[in-house]
C-alpha cells in the first residue's frame, strides 16, 4: 500500500510535531546559525523548518514530493520547492551550508545516490539525518509491537542501518561522521494517544495490514476502558552527522 502525503497533509499538523529539545538538538549539532542557507530534504508541512527558522533566523527551503503538504509549509513563510529526492536534486553544486532530513531517508530508493546528491549542494557544509536504528525500531518506536507486531520487520526493511549510512556517507566524501541516540518524544495509552493512531499519526500505520491495525486499535481501547496505567515504550530515532569539505 502507498501512502497519500497530500492526503495526510490536511491533518498532519495536528498529529505530528517534534518537541523544543529535538529541534534545539538539531540545530546545535549542525551548527546552524543566521547566516546560513539549509535545505530540509522531505521537509513535508515545513513544521521542522518553521522551528529551526524562529530559533536560528537561518534561511530554510523546504523540499518535498507532496504539493499538499507544501502547501501547509507555505502557509507559515516557509520557502518551499515541489521534488523528488529520489531524484537528482535541483540545485545547482555548493548551494547549501547545512542539509537536514528527518525520518526522510527510508523513503529514499537509491540511499548512495541521495548522500552524492547531499555532498554535491553542499559546500563546506554539513549534512544531518535524523533515522532510526534496527534496535530502536525493535524496543523504542512509537507503532508499539505488542498492538502492531508486523510494524517491526516492515520498519527493517524500509530503514537503512545505520553503519550502511555512514558508510555511503564516506564515500561520499563526508568526513567526522558521528551519531547519536536522541528521544523524540514520549508516549502514554490514553485517548489522545488513541486518537493519533486513528489518524496514522506515522506512516507505517499505512503499511501495517487492515485487520492487524483494526486488532491494535480494539487492544488500546481495551486497555483504556480497563484503567490500567500503561506507558508506551519511548520513541528514540537516531542523529547522523557529518562534515563535508570542498577542494
Amino acid at each position: 500500500m502507498t501512502v497519500d502525503y497530500s492526503e495526510i497533509s490536511k491533518r498532519y499538523d495536528e498529529y505530528r510535531s517534534y518537541n523544543d529539545d529535538v529541534i534545539k538538538a538539531i540545530a546545535e549539532t549542525a551548527s546552524i546559525s543566521h547566516e546560513m542557507t539549509v535545505l530540509d530534504l522531505g521537509g513535508g508541512t515545513g513544521n521542522i523548518a518553521l522551528e529551526l527558522k524562529k530559533l536560528t533566523r537561518a534561511h530554510l527551503i523546504c523540499l518535498d514530493i507532496s504539493p499538499g503538504m507544501l502547501r501547509k509549509a507555505k502557509e507559515k513563510s516557509i520557502t518551499v520547492l515541489c521534488a523528488d529526492a529520489n531524484n537528482n536534486l535541483p540545485f545547482k553544486s555548493n548551494s547549501f551550508d547545512v542539509i537536514i532530513g528527518a525520518y526522510v531517508i527510508h523513503h529514499i530508493n537509491k540511499v548512495g545516490v541521495f548522500i552524492r546528491e547531499c555532498s554535491r549542494v553542499l559546500k563546506n557544509g554539513r549534512l544531518l539525518l535524523l533515522t532510526s536504528s534496527h534496535d530502536q525500531i525493535e524496543n523504542f518506536h512509537p507503532v508499539a509491537k505488542n498492538f502492531f507486531p508486523s510494524c517491526v520487520e516492515i520498519e527493517k526493511k524500509r530503514f537503512p542501518a545505520i553503519d550502511y549510512i555512514i558508510y555511503l556517507m564516506k564515500i561520499a566524501g563526508f568526513n567526522d561522521i558521528h551519531y547519536h541516540d536522541i528521544l523524540i518524544e514520549k508516549n502514554e495509552i490514553n485517548e489522545e494517544y488513541l486518537q493519533r493512531v486513528k489518524n496514522k499519526y506515522v506512516s507505517t500505520f499505512y503499511l501495517v495490514p487492515a485487520d492487524e491495525f483494526k486488532k491494535g486499535i480494539s487492544k488500546i481501547e481495551c486497555l483504556i476502558r480497563s484503567g490500567q496505567n500503561m506507558n508506551l515504550p519511548e520513541w528514540r530515532g537516531t542523529i547522523i552527522f557529518g562534515y563535508r569539505a570542498i577542494g
